[in-house]
């Protein structure tokens, strides 16, 4: 009987001495084996790696091995049974080696199904069980995005590739540096709490931010407002932190008249110990040109003026946006979901958003609670998503006939423009007789089809002996331009 220990020990010792990195994830997502080549890889000793909880989504400020564990992640088809090839993102020791092409095979059945893990760095195509098994390149641009910092405070709502989208991030990496005050401007749903937070918590990691105070300027009063200024200035002098605390106003275009004026009050004649952050539908500057808001209220709050866009303005970006938010539910859940179907995709472009990103992470949440397999389904999104009609994924076949005619009528036009239109000299230009280029210019529509019935000829006058019928020279030839030998395809004047 300890031949069967024997072989497995055995086959241990040979995955652990191989070159290729290599590691397995139990029925519990929790990394079993990891090889010395993995551990070359990442960086990290396996010891440290080995029971880490793997989760398919890209964490933000966890330990280094916790980071790894999730980005190591096998796809949830993979637990399903499905053998697939993949690409994922991890930190590794090696920036050049930081992507890689992994094999995911499925060992076992059920309950106790695990996942091996082959790495390569080959340039070799993934392997999929079947056609489009997920939207695992929305994963990987996930984790592309996150090893990138280009944010550092909770990513999902700030991804995409959109120059709407990147102006963002820049403005916020920017503002996030300093202390100037700041108003978000966008439609409710848009974010601009989350972009708040993130300038506010957003700055150097090693220093202690300040407390963060939101106020509803629609319900504060010029005493209130007083009081609570003093109150943040209090606790910053009693408790200093590194960074200042903020006052994050929102819907600063309610603010009441009485506390407008105390807050000018305060910035003209007082050093705020404090930033202040605002958020407003439009920019302040424009609503004072319309004489909805003080000029000078809004000159002191705009030093930085950050504008998002409505999620319907940067579609492109809601497939990237929307597999965020299910990877945030992963990490808070034990159902693990890889993505959506193609038809659900489609269902959220087509639909309108009326309440931007919240309504979508609203969305995505139901769906992750209603899913029962790998992907969400149509059937798992919201009866008033799931009814927009998704647009027809098709390709329009090429009505030849038409196309060739639509370049015989470009052609026969040239011609005749060249040949000022003389239609013996057009047809030499063509190759063609005459009689049959007026054919080809009654069959597509350049001429007029002669009338039906019998044509009378008009008799010519009978020639004498030895004459000869010649067909009269065209002018060219009298002293006139040369005719060209090609058709030129370049514009003429004469086409304007």
């Amino acid at each position: 009987m300890p031949a069967p220990r024997a072989a497995t020990t055995q086959l241990a010792r040979f995955l652990d001495a191989a070159d290729q990195p290599i590691y397995l994830v139990d029925a519990s997502r929790r990394l079993r084996f990891v090889n010395r080549a993995c551990e070359a890889w990442l960086g990290l000793p396996a010891a440290s790696l080995l029971g880490q909880e793997c989760r398919y989504h890209t964490p933000g400020d966890l330990p280094p091995e916790a980071r790894a564990a999730c980005a190591l992640c096998p796809p949830p088809e993979a637990f399903a049974g499905v053998q697939i090839g993949a690409v994922i993102c991890v930190p590794a020791a090696d920036p050049a080696r930081a992507e890689a092409q992994v094999d995911f095979v499925p060992l076992g059945g059920g309950e106790e199904r695990a996942v091996l893990a082959l790495v390569s760095w080959r340039g070799t195509a993934p392997v999929e069980a079947e056609p489009s098994a997920g939207r695992g390149e929305l994963h990987v641009q996930l984790q592309r995005l996150r090893q990138s910092r280009a944010v550092q405070y909770q990513l999902e709502r700030l991804v995409g590739d959109s120059p709407q989208i990147r102006r963002v991030r820049s403005q916020i990496m920017l503002a996030a540096q300093g202390t100037a005050p700041v108003v978000i401007v966008g439609p409710p749903g848009s974010g601009r709490q989350h972009v708040a937070r993130t300038i506010h918590y957003g700055g150097d990691a090693r220093a202690a931010a300040g407390p963060l105070v939101p106020l509803a300027c629609k319900l504060l009063g010029a005493e209130l407002l007083q009081a609570t200024i003093r109150a943040v200035a209090r606790a910053q002098s009693t408790a200093p932190s590194a960074r200042p605390g903020t006052l994050l106003l929102n819907e600063v275009e309610q603010l009441p008249e009485e506390a407008r004026a105390e807050l000018a009050g305060f910035l003209r004649h007082a050093d705020l110990p404090m930033r202040l952050i605002s958020t407003a539908r439009q920019p302040l500057v424009k609503l004072a040109a319309a004489g909805q808001f003080p000029q000078e209220l809004a000159l002191m709050l705009s030093a930085m003026v950050i504008e998002l866009p409505p999620l319907s303005q940067r579609l492109e970006d809601l497939p990237l946006i929307a597999q965020a938010f299910v990877e945030a539910e992963n990490a808070q859940a034990g159902k693990q979901i890889s993505g959506f179907t193609e038809e659900a995709l489609h269902c959220l472009l087509a639909y309108p958003w009326p309440g931007g990103m919240d309504e979508l992470q609203a969305v995505v949440r139901e769906a992750h609670a209603r899913a029962v397999e790998w992907r969400i389904t149509l059937q798992d999104l919201p009866q008033r998503v799931a009814n927009i009609p998704a647009p027809a994924r098709r390709h329009e076949p090429i009505d030849l006939p038409r196309l060739l005619a639509d370049v015989e009528r470009e052609l026969i036009e040239r011609a005749l423009r060249l040949a000022r239109g003389n239609k013996a000299r057009a047809a030499r230009l063509l190759g063609l007789t005459r009689p049959r280029l007026y054919r080809r210019m009654v069959a597509i529509g350049l001429e007029p089809a002669a009338p039906a019935g019998p044509r009378r000829r008009q008799a010519k006058p009978a020639l004498s002996a030895g004459e000869v019928a010649a067909e009269p020279l065209p002018p060219e030839t009298a002293g006139g331009p040369s005719e060209p030998s090609e058709i030129d395809f370049q514009p003429h004047a004469d086409d304007a």
